[in-house]
């Protein structure tokens, strides 16, 4: 394998080393943890090997690349069809992370817009080491990325929220984080639903009291599935008092 290689090689290099660590009986057992709508085609490799593929193929060009080509390398690969090849690209791409711009920015949103990322495994890792750190160097695309909650693109909707999984984790953009659920709460996709309780019950790690607070405030208007997985960490007597005090 040559020191250097274009994006164009890389992917295809890329390729075949996925495909040679394919496991059929796997990629069945893996395809049950997403929705027949998400049309998900797998090789059926563990995360951790597609990890540690990517770590290769990085050790490769991290000397030789910079941003634009790591970009490159994902307008390739990403359309490609298999999951793994899509979480592959983006594991290079997050290396290069702290490098990319506004440009790149709307070139990713293209991916989403694009149905490049249909299923909750590529839009949450392009949304969590991805967008959330552009969106911490580039504060004012919190607007833009916000604005997605109007989306007719169900996978702009679930980035809207989900790229702020890691700030909200640590008690950063509460008050965007709650604006923007409330926003969604009229969402009747299952897969944004689950993203926005994902949101809530992390937000509330670093202060429970606030997040119930706003879970019995907004109780009669959030979904069902969204407010399970919100209190899905408080002790079970009060997970049921709060399902009471919401019923609609």
């Amino acid at each position: 394998m040559p020191s250097v290689l274009t994006p164009g090689e890389l992917y295809k290099k890329a390729i075949e080393s996925l495909q040679s660590s394919a496991d059929p009986e796997r990629a069945l057992e893996g395809k049950r943890y997403f929705k027949p709508e998400e049309e998900v085609f797998m090789l059926g490799l563990k995360a951790a090997r597609i990890r540690e593929k990517a770590r290769e193929f990085y050790d490769l060009i991290k000397s030789h690349w910079d941003q634009d080509q790591a970009v490159e390398l994902c307008e390739k690969m990403i359309p490609n069809k298999y999951l793994e090849a899509k979480a592959f690209c983006l594991l290079v791409l997050e290396r290069f992370v702290s490098s990319l711009n506004k440009k790149h920015f709307f070139q990713i949103k293209e991916w989403i817009n694009k149905n490049y990322c249909a299923n909750w495994s590529t839009i949450d890792l392009l949304c969590c080491d991805i967008l959330s750190p552009l969106i911490a160097a580039y504060p004012d695309l919190m607007d833009e990325v916000t604005s997605w909650t109007r989306s007719e693109n169900r996978w702009l909707r679930r980035a809207s929220i989900v790229s702020f999984i890691k700030p909200a984790r640590e008690g950063r953009y509460i008050d965007v984080v709650q604006k923007t659920a409330q926003k969604l709460f009229p969402d009747g996709d299952d897969l944004v639903q689950k993203a926005n309780g994902w949101i809530l019950r992390e937000s509330g790690k670093t202060n429970r009291e606030r997040l119930e607070r706003f879970l019995l405030k907004n109780g009669k208007n959030i979904p069902r599935t969204t407010l399970r997985y919100a209190i899905e960490r408080f002790p079970e007597k009060r997970r049921k008092e709060i399902l009471e005090k919401t019923k609609k």
